[in-house]
């Protein structure tokens, strides 16, 4: 989310020769409510709201990619700066999912198995049609 919405910020930004053309706080707007939206769930998910599924984002702000920030709006931090492992919490439906900066309930080890497994499929049926 954080790349794209930074790739999105400078590809308008060198397409009008302007680096204010899509300010930050729109980006993350259209990240959270407009994509939403745009799968038809805004009833459903994209803002914090009553009878909405509780998603969000905790973001750790003390690494060093975001030392600096001092309060304000932080929108601006969060499209140039944020990286992944800036995230220290998730909340999925009301239930954490990654707690501490830790993925939790993750089975790496099943996930890596299913993965290869499905590489090895791939090939194989790629083989097959290879005339």
């Amino acid at each position: 989310m954080f790349a794209l919405m930074r790739l999105v910020a400078l590809t308008q930004a060198g397409a009008t020769r302007d680096e204010t053309a899509v300010s930050p706080r729109r980006l993350l707007e259209l990240a959270t409510v407009g994509a939403a939206r745009a799968l038809g769930l805004d009833a459903e998910i994209g803002a914090l709201a009553p009878g909405r599924a509780a998603d969000l984002q905790i973001v750790w702000l003390d690494a060093w990619n975001l030392a600096g920030f001092d309060g304000g709006d932080p929108s601006g931090l969060l499209v140039y700066s944020a990286r992944p492992e800036d995230v220290a919490a998730v909340m999925v439906g009301g239930r954490f999912v990654k707690r501490d900066r830790r993925l939790l309930d993750f089975d790496a080890a099943a996930l890596l198995g299913q993965a290869r497994s499905s590489i090895r499929s791939i090939r194989r049926r790629a083989l097959r049609a290879d005339p």
